[in-house]
């Protein structure tokens, strides 16, 4: 019977990232994981079950993350307030933030989730995070339109599903992209600017 131990398992994930980084799932390599990570392939069965369990498990700290932001699409007042902190615009850099962190902390693990994970269980994660956090939004939003201080404001679903969709597919493309923090904050400001004030804003001096 083979013994478990945190350091195999530590070979394994740290061969298995790099294989996947460099592949994709669909293309790694069960084998080549064990050959880099100087085992076999039983052995990465003692740990994973199969490739897309060890798949899961390397990017399970941003699935975690945004799975747990996503949890419950009840929300109370306050919740509410502090969602979308009281208007689009602070509702919108706020997840923009929120997303741009998750690149800055898992930068390796955002890639393998948004642009490698083709043929994996998670090759959907992107549309079915739309899907919620879109879901969430316009409840966050409805909620609000029952208080005093935001029943004068007017948003519609079609619009926040698109902004939803807009965040998180600019995300992907700096993810892809490559793009540095200095690069990152600018065109966080860049895009905040434009869509909520336009080209006046954007050009203004």
């Amino acid at each position: 019977m083979r013994v478990k131990t945190d350091k195999t398992k530590k070979s394994i994930l740290k061969a298995a990232k790099k294989e996947f980084l460099k592949k994709g799932f669909r293309n790694a390599s069960l084998r080549d994981i064990a050959v880099n990570a100087n085992g076999t392939t039983g052995v990465i069965y003692t740990y994973f079950k199969n490739k897309d369990e060890l798949f899961e498990h390397l990017v399970r700290p941003v699935t975690a993350v945004l799975e747990s932001r996503l949890a419950t699409n009840v929300l109370s007042i306050q919740e509410a307030k502090e969602e979308t902190g009281i208007d689009p615009e602070s509702w919108f850099t706020q997840n923009l933030k929120f997303l741009i962190d998750l690149i800055e902390n898992y930068p390796n693990e955002m890639k393998l989730l948004f642009l490698k994970s083709e043929g994996s269980s998670l090759q959907n994660f992107k549309e079915i995070l739309i899907e919620k956090g879109t879901r969430r939004s316009i409840t966050a939003f409805r909620t609000l339109k029952r208080t005093k201080e935001f029943e004068g404001q007017a948003i519609s679903e079609f619009f926040v599903g698109n902004l939803v969709m807009y965040i998180i597919n600019i995300v992907v493309e700096i993810i892809r992209q490559n793009k540095n923090r200095k690069e990152i904050v600018f065109y966080e400001k860049e895009i905040t600017a434009f869509l909520f004030s336009g080209w006046k804003a954007l050009v203004k001096t």
